[in-house]
């Protein structure tokens, strides 16, 4: 009989839900956090069996380490907190030996200017758009500490190859025809910033923008 077994489905749809409030009532409106819940998985796969477990999966993601401490700290207080009202267990495993830690990956004031007017140099200044902080997940981040550097994006819109979908929608497609473009924009870069010797583009500034952290 359903109503003497225990459902973790509803508690890991209530969970679902409450996790949500984490980036609506506990992030301040001037930071982000995002945090998505991508699977909800079972170990049964008949349609008239409860089962035992559910997993959920997914990823967390903010601009700065603080909050990303703060975030992982507070999922791990409303999981079980949340479940127990269904009569269930919870907990969170981080899978850091599969998803190591990421930091923020945040561009050097210096090294951006350099980047953005090498680059209008390149492409023509109206050409070259300053976007605001986003959160992918970025392996250029570890190059960002441990050197001053700037992360840029390419443009590749093409609609006459039907590139027109954003990065993680599963019909992304690249238009590779705007690889000269990036390679050109690279080159120009590394000869400017030799032709500078040992002045270089600046000491790295505290003054830096965007940033984002995953996990």
């Amino acid at each position: 009989m359903p109503h003497l077994n225990i459902d973790p489905v509803p508690a890991a749809a209530a969970l679902v839900q409450a996790l949500q409030v984490l980036v609506s009532r506990e992030t301040s409106p001037l930071g982000s956090a995002v945090l998505s819940i991508t699977q909800l998985q079972t170990n049964s796969d008949a349609d008239n069996i409860i089962p035992d477990h559910v997993t959920l999966r997914g990823t967390l993601r903010a601009l700065t380490h603080e909050h990303m401490l703060l975030m992982q700290q507070r999922i791990e207080q409303a999981v079980p907190a949340v479940v127990s009202a269904f009569r269930c267990n919870g907990s969170v495993d981080w899978q850091l030996e599969h998803h190591p830690y990421y930091p923020p990956t945040v561009n050097d004031a210096g090294a951006a200017a350099f980047a953005r007017e090498v680059a209008g140099e390149v492409l023509g200044s109206e050409n070259v758009l300053e976007t605001e902080p986003i959160m992918p997940g970025e392996d250029f981040s570890f190059f960002t500490r441990a050197v001053p550097s700037a992360f840029m994006f390419l443009g590749i819109r093409n609609e006459s190859v039907g590139s027109v979908h954003n990065l993680h929608n599963a019909n992304f497609q690249i238009d590779e025809g705007v690889l000269p473009v990036g390679a050109a924009v690279h080159a120009a870069l590394a000869l400017k910033y030799l032709s500078l010797g040992q002045e270089g583009f600046g000491s790295r500034s505290s003054s830096s923008s965007g940033g984002r952290e995953e996990l």
